[in-house]
């Protein structure tokens, strides 16, 4: 399965799995003269967003397509190696110039999460 955001190939050079995350509380609640059990009660709010950072190469025209979708918050479909596959958009997105390339090969990091 190759990478891709949208339509479009991504070259990925590695990715982090960030740990889920369960949004779940306690809560008190009056104590019961005499009671024995739990004081308290769980209250479970659903998962977070699922998110990827991915660190790949571009050309200076993918990585400004990757940047005009972050700008315009444009969501797509996201299908990664790993078998993950969500309606994401990009919450952060950095690169820098690969050294000995003259500018032809940049190397970007890209934060995608759930949309």
């Amino acid at each position: 399965m190759s990478d891709l955001w949208g339509k479009t190939p991504l070259r990925v050079v590695s990715m982090a799995r960030p740990k889920t995350q369960v949004g779940l509380t306690e809560k008190p609640v009056i104590p019961a003269p005499g009671a024995s059990g739990p004081q308290s009660i769980l209250m479970g709010t659903g998962r977070l967003r699922r998110r990827r950072e991915i660190r790949g190469l571009a050309t200076p025209a993918e990585y400004d397509q990757l940047e005009a979708d972050y700008e315009a918050l444009v969501v797509r479909t996201v299908t990664l190696a790993d078998g993950m596959v969500m309606r994401a958009m990009i919450a952060s997105l950095e690169a820098d110039e690969v050294e000995g390339t003259g500018g032809s090969l940049l190397s970007y990091t890209m934060t995608l999460v759930e949309a």
